[in-house]
């Protein structure tokens, strides 16, 4: 057989069958990966709730729940639209020392303002809540002890903690 021939013989399709089941195979794990990383940016930018878990929304079951077991209530006023309320709830909230200290010594409510009309948005309004984020501290029987709006880096939201901890179990 001459070198014309070698040129001219026809490809071998078992040679090439292989090569679309790897292209598919990449283009799979491109868009596996594509979705994971829209999945993680989704997740960072709205802000992990789990510092929020076991929070309650409805402010009168939290003071209930505050005078039965006899803490304090921490109100955090915030939207999902609000940059420092994503950052607060993100670390600070999520901060090793804060997250225990503030779900083991207080009974939580959050009140979200995302939606501009629904009823939560009166609530903010009843206490003067003026800008977000805002959280209010209230003792057990329901009066306001303190207030700070503003996201707080986890050292300054301890101390503050501290504080009106303390004036709150003072007016038990």
């Amino acid at each position: 057989m001459d070198h014309h021939e070698q040129v001219n013989r026809p490809i071998d399709i078992d040679l090439v069958a292989p090569m679309p089941q790897a292209v598919n195979n990449v283009k799979w794990l491109i868009l596996i990966l594509i979705f994971g990383v829209i999945g993680l940016a989704v997740w960072y930018v709205s802000g992990p709730m789990t510092a929020m878990a076991g929070w309650h929304d409805n402010f009168d079951d939290a003071i209930n729940d505050a005078a039965q077991k006899k803490k304090p209530v921490f109100v955090l006023f915030t939207a999902g639209w609000c940059p420092p309320c994503r950052q607060l709830k993100s670390s600070t909230l999520k901060h090793a020392e804060v997250y225990p200290r503030l779900n083991g010594d207080f009974v939580c409510l959050v009140v979200d303002l995302t939606d501009r009309h629904s009823p939560n948005n009166e609530h903010a309004e009843t206490f003067g809540v003026e800008g977000i984020p805002t959280m209010i501290v209230f003792d057990i029987s329901g009066n306001e002890v303190d207030r700070q709006s503003g996201s707080l880096a986890p050292d300054e939201f301890l101390m503050w903690l501290d504080a009106v901890e303390a004036q709150a179990l003072r007016g038990r």
